[in-house]
């Protein structure tokens, strides 16, 4: 959706169609609820695509997981805020104590 607003305001007077792939399945709980952000992986949710076998990781393949549902991998994905402690913050922070950055 992103692109397509894009291209629409570089080209005005273009028209763009949006396919996304798979049902919509934003209305179930899976999808909604924070502690079941990643129920989709691994399903028909999933395209299921893995990397080429890693030369550094003893040739596994690692599970790269993109949403096949209408809101795309928005729909799957979840994210997770950690806080550092005072002392990571005093220390990067090169004028600025933990004080300062942390609201």
């Amino acid at each position: 959706m992103a692109l397509a607003g894009r291209l629409a305001d570089y080209l005005p007077f273009s028209s763009f169609s949006v396919i996304e792939a798979g049902d919509d399945r934003s209305a179930e709980d899976e999808t909604k609820m924070v502690g079941k952000w990643s129920s989709g992986f691994g399903t028909a949710r999933d395209w299921n695509f893995k990397s080429v076998p890693g030369q550094t990781i003893g040739k596994r393949q690692v599970d790269l997981s993109r949403a096949r549902m209408l809101g795309g991998c928005s729909t799957i994905n979840g994210t997770a805020m950690v806080r550092g402690v005072k002392q990571d913050y005093d220390d990067v922070c090169c004028s600025n104590s933990c004080v300062e950055v942390i609201p």
